[in-house]
């Protein structure tokens, strides 16, 4: 049977990360672009979808696009370079995304997604949407990460309500369900007016050094499901029998095992987030990631303050160390900088 690591090295290097005696490092600023084109090649694409390269002085000035994902872009510039990125996202109208259509947009978004490419898009979130209304319902889940949480109408998960599917257990989101049934009014333009709670959140507490190794034990398992989900769901005609577990298991016992290294289980996911192939994460290449795991999983106040907290030069982009520093929970210096 070919090992995980194996399988981790020859999907790392198709990333462009190398992997340097099987360590799962890889040089700051590598090649990590999670474009992929349909002959399953990764793309530079840094520098071919800069903004001054695919948009008109108009495209940066416009007003916003609602995109076919159910996202809301500043301009047309930023819906063109989403598309020239691998997004393939149109234009569904112009202005914001009415809240009563966004839902539905997300979803059939994704399940065309999938439905084109099951392997490359096995991780991606479908949202569940009210029959009636078309907002976001007050219970979502993840079935690849394997968690479910209470959700505002418009999409937003509650922090603190996560719970792993494998509980069996559902989420009580009783105390947070008048976010969904307060009175909502559509106008004639489909705009809606809502209950407050779903604009504006609670302060953020502290997030102290225990919590910060709780919350990145947490996220690294979420890492390890997604990983998991890709692996069984590459066209590998090598390996017939798969592990049902990711064990983050140390160097050497990688070498002997099927455990993947925490090291390598943060640089396959950065070479994920990293859509346009420069080394460094954009505030834009976390939303959907802070926008469910970062959520989900707890303490909230850790996701909440997770972005600013990996930017340690404060420049509103995290680099391949700055993400590894950030979620390597056993950095003895790391956690000690928490305050």
């Amino acid at each position: 049977m070919v090992k995980v690591y194996q399988h981790l090295a020859r999907m790392l290097l198709i990333l462009g990360v190398a992997i340097v005696g099987g360590s799962g490092a890889a040089p700051v600023g590598a090649s990590t672009s999670s474009e992929v084109t349909s002959q399953g090649r990764r793309d530079n694409s840094s520098e071919r979808c800069k903004p001054d390269t695919v948009c008109s002085e108009k495209d940066l000035h416009g007003v916003q696009i609602c995109g076919t994902n159910g996202k809301t872009y500043a301009n047309p510039c930023e819906l063109r370079v989403a598309a020239c990125l691998g997004v393939p996202v149109q234009m569904h109208g112009i202005g914001e995304c009415l809240l009563s259509e966004r839902c539905r947009l997300e979803r059939d978004f994704q399940l065309a997604r999938i439905a084109e490419n099951a392997t490359l898009y096995v991780n991606e979130f479908i949202p569940e949407c009210d029959a009636t209304s078309g907002l976001y319902t007050s219970i979502q889940c993840h079935m690849a990460i394997g968690y479910c949480w209470c959700s505002t109408i418009k999409g937003i998960a509650i922090s603190g309500t996560s719970v792993s599917i494998d509980s069996g257990d559902r989420p009580d989101c009783t105390e947070h369900e008048h976010r969904s049934l307060s009175p909502i009014h559509v106008d004639a333009t489909g705009s809606i007016t809502h209950h407050p709670d779903d604009i504006k959140g609670t302060a953020a507490s502290e997030c102290s050094a225990a919590d910060r190794i709780q919350f990145n034990s947490g996220l690294l398992e979420v890492f390890g499901k997604a990983y998991l989900n890709t692996l069984k769901n590459t066209n590998d005609t090598e390996s017939t029998d798969e592990p049902n577990t990711v064990n983050i298991g140390n160097e050497e016992d990688s070498k002997k095992t099927n455990d993947v290294t925490q090291k390598q289980l943060i640089v396959w996911k950065f070479a994920q987030l990293d859509i346009d192939n420069n080394g460094r994460l954009t505030p834009a290449e976390l939303e959907d990631e802070h926008r469910l795991t970062l959520r989900i999983v707890g303490p909230k106040a850790c996701g909440r303050s997770f972005g600013d907290y990996c930017d340690k030069n404060s420049d509103k982009l995290i680099d391949l160390q700055e993400w590894t520093n950030c979620l390597d929970s056993a950095s003895k210096t790391n956690t000690a900088e928490e305050h």
